[in-house]
C-alpha cells in the first residue's frame, strides 16, 4: 500500500509504503518505509543560492578530473609510463572519489531536469464509478470506450510509481555521498579531528550544497 502527501508550506512530497507479507505459518509481517522529496526545487531566493552551489560543485569536479589526467599525463612524460602513477594508493584514492563526485554529478542533474522538473501529479483522479451508490462502491470509472475502465487506477499508479523513481534515485545520491564522505576521511592524514565538521556537516541540508562544501574542505 502507498499513501502520498503533500505540505504545501514546505513544498514536500512524502511517499509512505507499507508492505504485508504472508508467511507460511499464516502471520503477517508488515513493514513500512516513509520517505520525503521536494521536486519544486528553485522556488525562492534560498534556492537560487542552492543553484550557484550547485553549478560550482558542476565546474569543480570538471576541474578535478582535468587536474588530475594532468598530473597522470606530467608523471607519464617524465617516466615513459603511466604505471608509475597508479602505483600511489593516494592516487586511486584521488580517481575514486573524482569518479564518486561524477557519478553523483550526473545523478542530481538527471534529477533535476529530467525527473524533478517533468513530475506532475493531479489533486484528484476518477478512480471510483460512484462512491454514493448503495452496491458496487468500488467499480472502477469509466465508460469502456472513450475512457477505458480502470484508467483513473492506472494514472494514479504512474504518478506514485514516477514519485517513487525520484525517492530511489535521491536514495542512490546519499548513499554515494556517503561513501565519498568515508572516503575523505581516509585520504586525510590521522590525528585530524574532523569532530567539528563532522556536527557541521550533520545540520547541513543535503545535497550539493554539502557536496561543495566537502569539495572544498
Amino acid at each position: 500500500m502507498q499513501v502520498v502527501t503533500y505540505n504545501s508550506e514546505l513544498r514536500v512530497f512524502s511517499s509512505t509504503m507499507v508492505t504485508f507479507t504472508y508467511s507460511d505459518g499464516g502471520s503477517i509481517d508488515v513493514s513500512h518505509k516513509l520517505h520525503t522529496v521536494r521536486v519544486e526545487l528553485y522556488a525562492d531566493q534560498a534556492d537560487i543560492v542552492r543553484l550557484c552551489l550547485e553549478i560550482f560543485l558542476t565546474i569543480a569536479t570538471m576541474f578535478s578530473l582535468i587536474s588530475e589526467l594532468y598530473e597522470l599525463f606530467q608523471v607519464w612524460r617524465k617516466t615513459g609510463s603511466p604505471a608509475t602513477y597508479f602505483k600511489s594508493m593516494w592516487n586511486w584514492i584521488d580517481l575514486t572519489s573524482i569518479a564518486l563526485l561524477w557519478c553523483t554529478m550526473c545523478m542530481w542533474w538527471i534529477f533535476v531536469l529530467s525527473q524533478a522538473s517533468q513530475f506532475d501529479i493531479n489533486l484528484r483522479y476518477e478512480v471510483y464509478d460512484d462512491l454514493t451508490t448503495p452496491a458496487a462502491m468500488l467499480r472502477l470509472a469509466g465508460n469502456g470506450t472513450e475512457i477505458p475502465a480502470g484508467q483513473g487506477l492506472e494514472d494514479v499508479q504512474k504518478a506514485f510509481g514516477e514519485l517513487q523513481s525520484i525517492v530511489d534515485s535521491l536514495a542512490w545520491y546519499y548513499a554515494i555521498n556517503g561513501i565519498n564522505i568515508l572516503r575523505h576521511l581516509l585520504r586525510d592524514p590521522p590525528g585530524r579531528d574532523w569532530r567539528q565538521l563532522g556536527a557541521a556537516l550533520a545540520h547541513w541540508p543535503p545535497g550539493p550544497g554539502r557536496d561543495s562544501l566537502l569539495l572544498v574542505v
